[in-house]
């Protein structure tokens, strides 16, 4: 993931069950939003952040 301004960033706005599967390169820091507190953002892919980082905001859950 690579943002021209800024970090790259992953938003859950609504429902309450979501997975990303692929493989995911960050070329930027990464900020993760999960907004509704029964939601959960599960990344399965592998994910390579040599040298980024990951910060998850919001209520719900992120796992990795």
């Amino acid at each position: 993931m690579d943002a021209s301004i800024g970090n790259a960033a992953i938003q859950v706005i609504s429902g309450n069950g979501h997975t990303i599967s692929a493989q995911i390169v960050l070329n930027d820091d990464l900020t993760v939003t999960v907004t509704p507190a029964a939601a959960t953002l599960t990344i399965s892919g592998s994910v390579t952040a040599t040298g980024r980082a990951i910060t998850k905001e919001g209520a719900g859950a992120a796992r990795f």
